[in-house]
C-alpha cells in the first residue's frame, strides 16, 4: 500500500493540481457557452458530464479520439448505476447470464479497452505531458525501483473516473440548485469573482483569492 501510494503521488503534485485547475476553468467555460437563455436542464446529468469531462481533461493530457470522451461518459455512467446491486448481490447471481450482467460486463470491459489504448499510446510516444498518465507512466519509486504495470494503471484510471465523477457532480448539482434558490447569494458569488479575476478565466491563483 505504501508503494503504490509513493508511485501514485507524482501524480497529485502542486504543477500537476495547477494544471488542473486550467482543465476546470476551460471545461467550464465551454460547458456555460453551450447554455441558452430559458434553456431547462437536467443538472444531475449536466453536472455529472462537466466532472467527468474536467476529470478526464486532467488526467490525460492528449486530445481524445473523436467520440471518446462520450463513450467514456456513458460506460462510466452505466458502471455506476449498476455498482449497488453488484456490491449487494450475491456473487452467483452476478455470474448468471443475464442481460443486465452480460451489458454491464460488456461496458466494463470496453472502458477498460478504451483506457488501455491510451495507456499503449503513451507508453510507446514516452513523453511528459504535465497530466495524471504521464505521472504515473514515468514515476519509478527511488526506494524500491517499482513502477506501475499498464494494467495496474488503467485500474487506477477507471477508479478515479468512477470515484471523481459520481461524488462531485453530486456536490455539483446541490450547490447549483441551492444557489439558483437564492438570488443574493448569486450576485454575492458573481461579485467576488469579478473583483478578483475581472474577465479573466478562473485560474489556481484566483481561487485563492477567493
Amino acid at each position: 500500500h505504501r508503494v503504490r501510494r509513493r508511485l501514485l503521488a507524482p501524480s497529485f503534485r502542486s504543477e500537476r493540481i495547477t494544471r488542473g485547475t486550467a482543465v476546470m476553468s476551460r471545461v467550464a467555460g465551454e460547458t456555460v457557452e453551450r447554455w441558452q437563455p430559458g434553456q431547462r436542464l437536467l443538472f444531475n446529468e449536466t453536472a455529472f458530464d462537466l466532472s467527468l469531462a474536467t476529470l478526464t481533461g486532467a488526467m490525460i493530457g492528449v486530445e481524445l479520439p473523436e467520440g471518446l470522451g462520450d463513450r467514456i461518459r456513458t460506460a462510466t455512467g452505466t458502471i455506476i448505476a449498476g455498482l449497488p446491486s453488484r456490491v449487494l448481490l450475491p456473487k452467483p447471481l452476478l455470474r448468471a447470464p443475464t442481460p443486465g450482467n452480460r451489458r454491464w460486463l460488456a461496458v466494463a470491459a470496453g472502458l477498460r479497452s478504451e483506457f488501455a489504448a491510451i495507456v499503449a499510446r503513451y507508453r510507446a510516444e514516452d513523453e511528459d505531458r504535465g497530466d495524471m498518465l504521464s505521472a504515473m507512466l514515468l514515476f519509478r519509486d527511488p526506494e524500491t525501483g517499482a513502477t506501475l504495470g499498464d494494467d495496474e494503471i488503467v485500474d487506477e484510471l477507471i477508479g478515479m473516473v468512477i470515484a471523481g465523477g459520481d461524488s462531485p457532480a453530486g456536490m455539483l448539482a446541490f450547490a447549483i440548485g441551492e444557489i439558483a434558490r437564492r438570488p443574493a447569494l448569486d450576485e454575492a458569488i458573481r461579485a467576488e469573482a469579478l473583483a478578483v479575476a475581472g474577465q479573466e478565466p478562473i485560474a489556481l491563483e484566483h481561487v485563492r483569492a477567493l
